[in-house]
């Protein structure tokens, strides 16, 4: 299986959860490789981030470079070397 690195951009509440990592090696390709080692190396990290199906949490966003995941491939999505996964909250309110 390839291994990838990638950089991270997360906020901090979720930063924090994974050791303020920048950039991560991860074997496989896919936004959900990179979410399956997360959560083996440093835990609930998909707990946090999926529903019990195994979508993305409504509030979160995941992007690859600009473009978020749910209009690419969602957990599918292809990631090469050097790729910046950022993570975004949404917020609510008025």
């Amino acid at each position: 299986m390839k291994t990838t690195t990638v950089s991270l951009k997360f906020p901090t509440q979720f930063s924090k959860f994974i050791d303020d990592q920048k950039s991560i090696q991860f074997k496989g390709n896919r936004v959900a490789d990179l979410l399956d080692h997360l959560d083996i190396e440093y835990g609930s990290v998909k707990e946090r981030l999926l529903e019990e199906d195994g979508q993305v949490k409504p509030y979160i966003n995941l992007f690859l470079e600009n473009k978020n995941i749910n209009v690419l491939k969602g957990l599918e999505t292809e990631v090469n070397d050097g790729s910046c996964i950022s993570l975004l909250l949404s917020r609510a309110g008025g």
